[in-house]
Formats: C-alpha cells, sequence, structure tokens
C-alpha cells in the first residue's frame, strides 16, 4: 500500500544501519564503495580493456570478499 509505513520500519531500519557498519568494518577500505567506483568497473567492462574477459564477473566490494 502506498502512503503507510509498517511501525517496525524504525527497527528494520535501525538493525539494517547497524549491520552496514559491521560490514564496513570487514572491508579492505573500511568504507561503502561509491556510485563512482561502480561505473568505473562498469566502464571497464565496456572498453576496450575488458574486451577479453569472458564468463566471469567482476566484484566490486572494498575488499570484502578478499
Amino acid at each position: 500500500m502506498f502512503g503507510k509505513v509498517s511501525p517496525a520500519i524504525g527497527h528494520r531500519l535501525a538493525f539494517y544501519i547497524s549491520s552496514k557498519h559491521k560490514a564496513f568494518d570487514q572491508t579492505a577500505t573500511g568504507r561503502p564503495t561509491t556510485v563512482e567506483e561502480i561505473a568505473d568497473a562498469i566502464v571497464f567492462l565496456a572498453s576496450p580493456m575488458g574486451s577479453f574477459m569472458y564468463g566471469t564477473g567482476l566484484t566490486v566490494d572494498g575488499g570484502y570478499s578478499a
């Protein structure tokens, strides 16, 4: 329904924010990835420099999965 917010949304939001900060502590950069960093990865994959990449994914997660 549009225009209605669940009363539990505040609790979920607090949990989400807390979880986000814990996740940032586990990355090599200690911060969230920026829109520009995601865009750089997309530009790389779409450019001639990324033309030989097939069948693999490019993980952009600030070192979280390293």
